[in-house]
């Protein structure tokens, strides 16, 4: 049982490191990516008095 256990434990990390090394873990976006996130925000925040980096006050309940 402990071996089954133990063998099972080993094969499912030798696998879940395949996964983990096939996509880029950089973290790094085009700027295209980047542009068309601003645009979309900016267009679904447009008059709501909000935005990215609104002020806030965190002592405010309200914000």
């Amino acid at each position: 049982m402990i071996k089954t256990t133990l063998l099972l434990s080993a094969v499912t990390m030798a696998l879940s490191s395949v996964v983990y090394a096939e996509h880029d873990h950089s973290g790094s976006v085009s700027d295209g990516v980047i542009s068309e996130h601003r645009a979309n925000l900016a267009k679904n925040t447009e008059g709501k008095g909000f935005g990215p980096q609104s002020p806030r006050n965190i002592e405010s309940v309200v914000g």
